[in-house]
């Protein structure tokens, strides 16, 4: 942990999800200055970005994160059960009885997903502001569940590739328990943190926060 804390203090940062606002980013126009932090598919979204956080075991068979080795960034996993793929990878514990920040944590917060985990790391290096992009919690449509679905490469497991195809499935409502339980999560951390946080979702589930536009930021 005492790797990240405060290294890039006073900076924003951009979260990334995989929501459909995430296609209102053009990863061209986000200033010089800002640190981008891509999770899970998000990762397709941009050529060359700061950091990418992983929590799900099913990174070590996802075109999403084996295909890092490509692009221009630092890898955090959150899980042991992740291989490493880089040299520069930075693994981190966590703590899943804990919601509250503080710099003197030794680990990351367990959450309810990965942006939960993301939005504590970008804490930690001492964001002054965080924008959450592509965290919309709904699906983009009744057909697909994310701007860019997750790809498994061959040779996976049967059983991951069943349980994959049935994550990323949308439904009519644009809504599932998972999406619930995220948003639970929110609340848990709005409850104990006074966070300085953003979100570009125009009409996402996700309340919380002050919305802006990607234009607007840029």
């Amino acid at each position: 942990m005492e790797r990240i804390i405060d290294l890039h203090k006073g900076k924003r940062f951009w979260v990334c999800g995989s929501g459909g606002s995430l296609l209102d980013v053009v990863p061209s126009e986000i200033p010089k200055n800002d640190i981008v932090i891509c999770c899970n598919s998000a990762t397709y979204h941009f050529k060359k970005f700061h950091y990418a956080v992983f929590t799900d075991e099913t990174a070590n068979y996802s075109n999403w994160y084996l295909n890092l080795k490509f692009k221009k960034c630092k890898i955090i996993l959150l899980n042991k059960a992740i291989r490493k793929i880089k040299a520069q990878t930075i693994y981190l514990e966590k703590n899943f009885d804990k919601w509250k920040f503080s710099k003197e944590d030794k680990k990351i917060i367990g959450g309810y997903d990965v942006i939960h985990c993301a939005v504590h790391v970008a804490y930690m290096m001492g964001a002054s502001e965080i924008i959450l992009a592509g965290v919309d919690l709904k699906h983009l449509s009744s057909t697909q569940k994310h701007a860019y679905s997750q790809e498994l490469i061959e040779g996976a497991p049967e059983g991951l590739i069943k349980t994959v195809s049935e994550s990323v499935r949308a439904n009519e409502t644009l809504f599932d328990g998972n999406l619930g339980l995220s948003l639970g999560g929110w609340d848990l951390i709005k409850k104990q943190n006074e966070l300085n946080i953003k979100t570009i979702s125009k009409d996402g589930n996700l309340n919380l926060y002050t919305r802006t536009t990607f234009k607007e930021l840029t």
